[in-house]
């Protein structure tokens, strides 16, 4: 649904179809897209934009370069006129699934290296722009293991949550089931990437392997929010657990937090 606005066909189709001598409430306007300056660390390549009412979810879609976003009057679309129109850029998109009313995480699977933007504009005349930021959105939990070497670990971990994605339009976190296993980098490190969270839901938990069995259930989120981490954050940092093992106790700490908690099991 792109049009570039200096193409001389596309102008003269607009302008017969919407003459200067008529009244032009009815006909389309023209918005520039474009950045307000701001694009968060590590935000590169393509980007993808969904366009929505409060009429039509999701009425166009288009793929882009950041640098198209960033060089201000590349990117012109035909929107209605006098409407308000929800635009929503994410960058960032490998595995995850494009729908009409959310952006998904696949079942099992991680969150993306997620930049977003998040606006709406009216354009009541012929044209105008809308700028917006690119934040970071997603954030990175790694799983530091002491005290045991973690390739001859008797179990899996696994983190369960009910945020699956994001909302379109809006961003807003999508409720839905997320189990995921963290990547193991073959020294001591499991991680994962994890949506926004609304709440301190999340959940950690210990699977033997041999039997399936849940040998630790804890309340990852909680331990998260008590230390300050802040999931509202227009960009969101990354976390890094440490988990110290013996043969009977498994202790938990984050990063920069100088309390820890113990948990006794049978490891």
């Amino acid at each position: 649904m792109k049009l570039q606005k200096l193409l001389p066909a596309v102008a003269v189709a607009f302008a017969a179809a919407c003459s200067v001598r008529e009244n032009r409430g009815g006909c389309p306007a023209w918005m520039t897209l474009c950045s307000d300056g701001y694009v968060a660390e590590g935000c590169s390549g393509m980007l993808w934009c969904s366009f929505s009412t409060l009429q039509r979810s999701a009425f166009g879609r288009d793929d882009f370069e950041l640098d198209s976003f960033e060089n201000r009057g590349e990117l012109v679309y035909e929107i209605p006129r006098a409407e308000t129109v929800f635009v929503d850029v994410f960058g960032g998109i490998d595995a995850m699934e494009r729908h009409a009313n959310a952006l998904l995480i696949p079942e099992c699977g991680s969150c993306d290296s997620l930049f977003t933007g998040h606006a709406w504009t009216v354009i009541s005349g012929d044209e105008g722009e809308l700028a917006m930021p690119l934040h970071k959105d997603f954030a990175t939990l790694s799983l530091v293991l002491k005290g045991v070497d973690a390739s001859e670990l008797p179990f899996r971990f696994v983190v369960k949550g009910s945020v699956d994605g994001y909302c379109i339009p809006g961003g807003e976190p999508h409720k839905g089931r997320f189990e995921c296993e963290p990547v193991f980098d073959g020294t001591d490190t499991f991680s994962l990437r994890l949506p926004r969270q609304p709440d301190a839901d999340l959940m950690l938990e210990l699977t033997d392997l041999e039997h399936g069995a849940t040998v630790i259930e804890y309340r990852l989120g909680r331990l998260i929010a008590e230390t300050g981490f802040d999931w509202s954050a227009p960009d969101l940092g990354d976390i890094r657990l440490f988990l110290t093992m013996t043969e009977l106790t498994f202790t938990i700490s984050i990063e920069g937090w100088d309390k820890t908690e113990n948990i006794n099991v049978n490891l």
